[in-house]
């Protein structure tokens, strides 16, 4: 697959991850046995699609036909990759990372960085503050970093601007999360967690200079 098909195909993703969130709040029956842990199992989404109201609807026929792109699962305490939930019943529906693998297989292109940028967007946006005194659903920084330390490797040509100006906007997203500390919160005074957000800050400076 070209890599302009593999982009289209990647954003029709995103739009039917969110269209068939919404399909699926009408369908009690479905988030009922879907949300019992014991009813789950590696095939289960493919199975409770084929069985819906909806099965022969577009959007659930998509996702069948690509169920490798696609990450539909339950959690009460949040999922930072999620695109779209159902509503107040902890399913989400997540895209994996294989078109991301196909693209950057081909070497380095805008539209592989469009699609990294999509899962680097995701890491900051859900990336946990040192005052949260509960980290279940969130991104750690290890993580984050490992993200970061892969696309620095992936981009080093023409799209490197682009990565540098990620990176940019990165920093200014954790300055501004200063006005999120708290004394004590987390077990740590403010001048801790302003250290930790100052190593992170350090982190992705080196990035850039690198």
């Amino acid at each position: 697959m070209a890599r302009v098909e593999i982009l289209r195909a990647f954003r029709k993703d995103i739009s039917v991850c969110k269209s068939i969130t919404k399909a699926l709040e009408a369908d009690r029956s479905f988030f009922e046995t879907f949300s019992s842990l014991k009813n789950r199992h590696p095939t289960a989404v493919e199975a409770f699609l084929r069985e819906s109201p909806n099965s022969q609807s577009p959007d659930f026929q998509y996702v069948l036909r690509n169920a490798q792109y696609f990450d539909i699962e339950v959690s009460m305490h949040g999922y930072a990759w999620a695109v779209a939930w159902v509503k107040d019943e902890g399913i989400y529906c997540a895209l994996t990372s294989k078109r991301l693998e196909a693209l950057e297989a081909l070497g380095e292109s805008s539209h592989a960085w469009a699609i990294r940028k999509f899962f680097l967007d995701k890491a900051l946006q859900g990336l946990e503050h040192p005052s949260d005194e509960l980290t279940a659903g969130l991104i750690d920084f290890e993580q984050f970093k490992s993200l970061v330390l892969d696309a620095d490797k992936r981009y080093p040509g023409l799209q490197r601007p682009k990565f540098l100006a990620w990176i940019a906007a990165a920093i200014k997203t954790i300055e501004s999360s200063r006005k999120r500390v708290e004394d004590g919160a987390a077990g740590l005074s403010a001048s801790e967690q302003n250290k930790i957000l100052d190593d992170r800050i350090a982190f992705l400076r080196n990035v850039a200079s690198g």
